[in-house]
């Protein structure tokens, strides 16, 4: 069988002719998709800038609102919105203090270019003029092509002497709002002098705490001398009570004892610490003794006052504990009382009144021996002695208050019991509990 060359060219010129069709016909469908997608890009584009412009012609009409609101004229307003809105901002604060201090705010600008009568600034149209042809001048760093400028005069007068406003002070009590306008008083007659208007107003504010401390202490002085239920004394007395339990017990420790009535602090000469702490002691039980209950009121006693001599006493018991260990622990040591031997068998000049051998060790008799012995002592003096018997027994130190603290028999024991005795000990906390 033999091939035909020609029937075989034929078919692929009608292929390649096809091709090429197709070809066209997808670059011309290429090329409306594009034409189609750049116009609809266009499209967009300009609806954007529409849409700023839209956005920026209102934001200008509110601008030139604010501007005309505030008091600038036409031709002054179109002038600052050039500036953009941070400008127009600015302007608009000054315009509304220029309202502040009096002063028209279209005076805040001067024209460099109206010069004549007939160039009046009030004229809107000349102003309108003369911004169309600065504006047109290609020189921006001319001040002569600038229609208006910024009078300095005028705005001394709006900013000179602006003042933040104070930000309104809080008070938590009647007598911190009277210093407070007390204060400002002063200060308001220190910068303003007597005759100002801030003077005036600040004496005002000064009299509404004033009147207001008085009706506080008016109504405190009614309610005083009403007794409330577990009370015999009254807030008006009870604090002349209270003072005079101060003054009781610093006279009875002796001299060099002073107090503060206010507070009922008791304060000590050097080497008195002990007496002042003491003290307390005697402040405490003629505390009890008042709030005990009156022959003709059985039933009724003080619990308040009663509870202070509580807590008074439990305090200088804490104290003293320390005070009768520190004057152990910086008075003696073995070798201390070894070489004081020589001359004395006791600590001379201390409130230590324990006698030691020339070994330096302390002879520490029984508290029993001591109290069937009722030695004197003075206020505030310390002894160490044994208390219990046998596994029982410790060694105390004990301090003389003359205040009866207990009773053994038919004995008064007047000494406080404190720490425990530690012969090594060099510091108040050394001495156990």
């Amino acid at each position: 069988m033999g091939f035909s060359f020609l029937p075989f060219l034929g078919g692929m010129s009608r292929q390649i002719s096809t091709n090429i069709e197709d070809s066209k016909k997808f670059q011309r469908e290429k090329d409306f998709r594009m034409d189609m997608l750049a116009e609809e890009e266009a499209t967009k584009m300009r609806l954007a800038k529409s849409a700023e412009r839209r956005e920026q012609t209102k934001r200008q009409k509110e601008n030139a609102t604010l501007l005309k609101a505030v008091g600038y004229t036409d031709a002054q307003a179109g002038w600052i919105m050039q500036g953009g809105n941070a400008t127009v901002s600015l302007y608009a604060d000054w315009g509304a203090k220029a309202y502040a201090k009096g002063i028209n705010p279209a005076d805040i600008l001067g024209s460099n270019l109206v010069n004549s009568d007939q160039q009046d600034p009030r004229n809107e149209a000349t102003l309108n003029s003369v911004l169309s042809n600065a504006m047109d001048r290609p020189d921006e760093d001319d001040m002569t092509a600038q229609p208006f400028t910024v009078r300095q005069d005028i705005m001394t007068g709006i900013l000179g002497e602006v003042k933040k406003p104070k930000k309104v002070q809080q008070v938590s009590s009647t007598k911190e709002g009277w210093n407070t306008a007390l204060n400002g008083q002063i200060t308001a007659r220190m910068e303003y002098g007597e005759d100002s208007q801030e003077y005036t107003d600040a004496t005002e504010v000064l009299k509404f705490w004033e009147d207001k401390m008085a009706a506080e202490a008016k109504k405190d002085s009614e309610a005083a001398d009403k007794l409330k239920e577990g009370e015999l004394f009254s807030k008006s007395s009870r604090p002349a009570v209270m003072r005079s339990a101060y003054t009781h017990g610093a006279k009875q420790v002796g001299t060099g004892i002073s107090v503060d009535l206010e507070t009922g602090i008791y304060q000590a000469i050097e080497g008195k610490e002990g007496q002042a702490i003491i003290a307390n002691y005697y402040t405490a039980e003629y505390l009890y003794a008042q709030a005990m209950p009156l022959p003709n009121q059985p039933d009724v006693k003080d619990d308040r006052m009663m509870n202070d001599a509580k807590n008074l006493k439990a305090t200088a018991d804490s104290q003293l504990n320390n005070y009768s260990a520190d004057v152990v622990a910086s008075t003696y040591t073995k070798q201390k009382a070894k070489e004081q031997f020589a001359t004395e068998n006791y600590f001379k000049g201390s409130y230590l009144r324990n006698h030691f051998n020339e070994e330096g060790e302390l002879f520490i008799p029984s508290m029993i021996d001591i109290l069937k012995a009722n030695p004197v002592f003075d206020i505030g003096d310390v002894v160490i002695a044994s208390v219990g018997s046998g596994e029982t027994e410790q060694f105390k130190i004990f301090t003389y208050t003359g205040i009866v603290q207990d009773m053994y028999e038919d004995i008064k024991v007047k000494f406080h019991e404190g720490r425990v005795f530690d012969p090594n000990a060099t510091s108040v906390l050394d001495f156990p509990q």
